[in-house]
């Protein structure tokens, strides 16, 4: 009985039962998300406000800022991130992933 629909979705027999267990105990109830989890998934890494630094840094001509180049790269861009102190470190992943959801590159 537990294991045709948890196999289905990838659950574990235990996992399963306790979904239904919970849900026997308290109904719909036990779907809603628990208040002391907070938001879902991961935390942020970075708060708005150095978020908002590396924006603007990477708004900023690398020339205005004393650099030999007139465009960013994004090993550049993590260089100078990191030289400023606004982090302490990044990936380049990491920077190229913000760079995709902020649009803050007008390339």
């Amino acid at each position: 009985m537990y294991g045709s629909s948890g196999v289905q979705h990838s659950l574990s027999v235990e996992w399963t039962r306790h979904i239904i267990h919970e849900f026997n105990e308290k109904g719909f109830d036990s779907l809603k998300p628990l208040p002391n989890r907070g938001g879902t998934g991961r935390p942020r890494k970075f708060i708005d406000e150095i978020r908002l630094e590396m924006v603007n840094m990477a708004l900023t001509p690398p020339s205005s800022l004393g650099y030999p180049f007139t465009t960013w790269s994004l090993r550049k861009l993590r260089d100078a991130i990191v030289e400023k102190g606004i982090v302490a470190d990044i990936s380049i992943s990491n920077l190229q992933n913000f760079h995709r959801r902020s649009f803050f590159f007008t390339e």
